[in-house]
C-alpha cells in the first residue's frame, strides 16, 4: 500500500473573538457552594418554581457529590462553563438587570462571566463564581439562558 496524505482537506479558524482561560490557584481549591444570592422568585429560572423535595433528592445531592472535586477538576471535565453575560438570552439578561436593581446580587458582579453548571444532558445551574465558592443564581432545566442547538438536528 502506498503512504496516504496526511495533510488536513480543510483548515480551521480559530475565532478571534474566544479566549482561553488559564488555571488559576482557585482552580486547585475545592469546590463549594452558597445560596445568598439566589433568585427566589418564581420567574423562569428562579428557584421557587421547583418543589423542595425536587431540590433536595435531585439538586442538592449533585452539589454535594461535587463538593469532593476540585474546581480544575470540574472544568477539566467539562462540567463548568463561563459566559459572558452578553451573550445569555435576552430575557436572562433583562433578568439580571432587575436583580442588581433589587439588590438580590450585588452591583459589583454585574459585568462579571456567569458560570453555568452541567446537572443533566439539559438541565443547568447558573451563577458566579466568586473567589472559591459558586453563588447559586438560577435553576435552568430546559437550557433556555444559553440556549444551543445541537449539530446535525
Amino acid at each position: 500500500m502506498g503512504k496516504r496524505n496526511k495533510r488536513p482537506q480543510v483548515a480551521y479558524n480559530i475565532p478571534q473573538e474566544k479566549k482561553p482561560r488559564f488555571a488559576s490557584e482557585e482552580d486547585d481549591a475545592d469546590f463549594c457552594w452558597r445560596t445568598a444570592h439566589a433568585d427566589l422568585s418564581e420567574s423562569q429560572w428562579g428557584w421557587g418554581c421547583i418543589t423542595l423535595s425536587h431540590f433536595f433528592q435531585e439538586i442538592a445531592p449533585k452539589l454535594h457529590e461535587f463538593e469532593k472535586s476540585t474546581w480544575g477538576q470540574m472544568i477539566g471535565c467539562d462540567r463548568v462553563h463561563f459566559f459572558p453575560q452578553n451573550e445569555i438570552a435576552r430575557e436572562a439578561q433583562k433578568r439580571l438587570d432587575e436583580l442588581v436593581k433589587n439588590d438580590v446580587i450585588p452591583e459589583d458582579w454585574y459585568g462579571e462571566d456567569l458560570t453555568a453548571i452541567r446537572i443533566t444532558a439539559k438541565a443547568r445551574i447558573w451563577g458566579f463564581k466568586v473567589g472559591k465558592c459558586f453563588f447559586l443564581l438560577w435553576w435552568d432545566p430546559e437550557h433556555t439562558v444559553y440556549p444551543v442547538r445541537k449539530q446535525h438536528t
